[in-house]
């Protein structure tokens, strides 16, 4: 299963990167996200993959469309391993 997950992820990234470049709203609402994390001294930056990373002190937030898209697959992963199963 890890060659069908690795693909999976790969899919669901490249899909989540055509998103992101198709909707420029997209970064706005991530700063957004990194700012409410982290606070408004927040310093952002775009991610080199799409997506933003932001710093403040000593914390990091990778709001990255890879590092979403990876989490976006395994928050749903009994729902995906079961797709794998039928």
């Amino acid at each position: 299963m890890g060659e069908i997950h690795a693909e999976l992820a790969r899919r669901v990234t490249e899909r989540a990167s055509e998103l992101y470049g198709a909707d420029p709203s997209i970064a706005a609402g991530l700063t957004a996200r990194a700012r409410a994390l982290l606070g408004p001294e927040a310093q952002t930056s775009g991610h080199p993959a799409g997506g933003i990373r932001a710093v403040a002190a000593d914390r990091l937030v990778d709001l990255g469309v890879p590092a979403l898209a990876v989490r976006a697959l395994e928050s749903h992963g009994a729902a995906v391993e079961a797709l794998w199963r039928r």
